[in-house]
């Protein structure tokens, strides 16, 4: 009997990786649950934040693992996706193009239980992002060009597929925690530059969440939800696929290897990367914005896509606009978090705007790299520096002792605490929260409190 598309996926996602593969690839996604906590430890007390807690009567917690107290598990995971993608600090897929751990871990988290092993975490991690490549290869770039926020749409499925193999779920259960998804997954890149933004990589966790109760409390969905018909794909994108072949290169290699995850230094978004590096150098090679007459960025065609904001009016906005990166790092040597909050930009970026510009003339033929090339004109003399692979791409990557050090400015002596359990496959999950429990209770006493790890172990 053939299967449907919906079967094949899901024969996919639960089917045996061989144990030495699993371990290679645990390596990879274990440096993302390192850059995941990080990217939501140093967003824990931003004022958005803050407000979402209290919306949700939850004041005071880092992180929420399993469920607690009286907060819902969708509404965890809702706290925790909004709080992990808030800086725009966390990891990005090419495939996908978009955020995976703020989804996938948020959501994996929020279902969890304290005994939960970070083995098992991670192994449903790899899986919900390679669901998110394929589905990604088959729909951009009309995707993210037609407007959509793959994080929010691709997403919800992925962190939906995760939960599916965390759980275990038996094939008819599966299909229906995908069918629940699928009906949930949306996003909007015109939210770029606001909360809404952050809210979507929230959202799709705490839809996946919901998805996840609906199929355990016995409701029926659709049994193919990626049929050719008017499946999730076909009604969203106006594609058909054939599910099967996708098993030809499933795992093979795996998305999270190739093109593999891109890691970020700064908090903005990983399209602006190469212009950054771009402008770093001209930084380096003595260019201020003062002694420039023109600095024109030439993209190849849609390579700005995600840079929406060519006049941001707020630091927040100013992370989807290369214009104003360019500047702060040109007017002070880098760009800083307080450039990139929410209060108003300096009235002095609007005297040097009309020195920027954007062409889209440069070639693209591989599609895992981000060429950019900056031109910049100081009178009668032209310099050029081009950025292929910036660094945080999988060809020219971050140390893992880089992810570390995010780590370190959120949890600070703790931090090397947490990294020690990460490297120990049978760390259960309880160990992490109680590490963050921790943090929680210094935050919330003096410094010379005597509340020891052990009292709240």
């Amino acid at each position: 009997m053939v299967k449907t598309n919906t079967e094949e996926i899901v024969h996919l996602l639960s089917a045996r990786v061989p144990r030495a593969q699993e371990i290679k690839l645990e390596q990879q996604a274990r440096k993302s649950f390192l850059d995941y906590l990080a990217s939501a430890t140093l967003a824990d007390k931003e004022l958005a934040v803050e407000k979402l807690k209290q919306a949700l009567h939850y004041p005071d917690q880092y992180l929420i693992i399993g469920q607690k107290g009286n907060l819902p598990v969708e509404q965890a995971a809702l706290l925790n996706g909004f709080t992990a993608h808030y800086l725009d600090f966390d990891d990005v897929q090419a495939n996908f193009r978009g955020h995976p751990s703020v989804v996938i871990f948020s959501a994996l988290l929020a279902v969890s239980h304290p005994t939960d092993k970070i083995q098992s975490l991670l192994a449903a991690f790899i899986q919900g992002v390679e669901l998110a490549g394929h589905i990604g290869q088959a729909i951009h770039p009309a995707h993210a060009l037609n407007g959509w926020h793959s994080t929010g749409t691709i997403g919800t499925i992925a962190a939906a597929a995760a939960i599916g193999v965390y759980k275990k779920l038996p094939e008819d259960k599966f299909i229906t925690l995908l069918s629940f998804a699928a009906s949930q997954a949306s996003g909007m890149m015109f939210q770029e530059g606001s909360d809404a933004k952050p809210s979507q990589a929230g959202l799709a966790a705490r839809n996946a969440v919901a998805a996840y109760q609906l199929t355990e409390s016995g409701l029926t969905a659709n049994t193919d939800p990626f049929n050719n018909h008017n499946g999730w794909l076909k009604t969203i994108a106006g594609i058909e696929i054939t599910a099967s072949n996708w098993g030809k290169s499933w795992l093979s290699p795996a998305q999270i290897e190739t093109p593999g995850i891109w890691f970020k230094q700064n908090s903005f978004c990983s399209a602006a990367i190469s212009g950054y590096d771009a402008t770093r150098q001209a930084y380096e090679a003595g260019i201020r914005i003062s002694n420039v007459t023109k600095l024109i960025f030439h993209y190849p065609e849609n390579g700005d896509k995600a840079l929406t904001k060519t006049h941001p009016l707020t630091g927040q906005e100013g992370k989807f606009s290369i214009e104003y990166i360019a500047w702060r790092v040109l007017e002070n040597g880098d760009i800083s978090t307080q450039d990139l909050d929410n209060r108003r930009i300096d009235s002095k970026f609007e005297t040097v705007l009309p020195k920027f510009s954007r062409q889209h003339d440069l070639p693209n033929e591989d599609k895992s790299a981000r060429p950019v090339k900056l031109e910049v004109i100081q009178g009668e003399n032209t310099s050029y520096f081009t950025v292929i692979n910036p660094k945080g791409s999988p060809l020219n990557p971050l140390e893992e002792t880089d992810l570390e050090k995010k780590l370190v400015i959120g949890l600070g002596d703790l931090a090397s605490n947490i990294i020690q359990l990460l490297s120990k496959p049978k760390t259960q999950l309880k160990e992490i929260d109680s590490l963050l429990n921790y943090r929680r209770y210094l935050d919330c006493t003096s410094k010379n409190s005597q509340i020891s790890l052990a009292q709240l172990s």
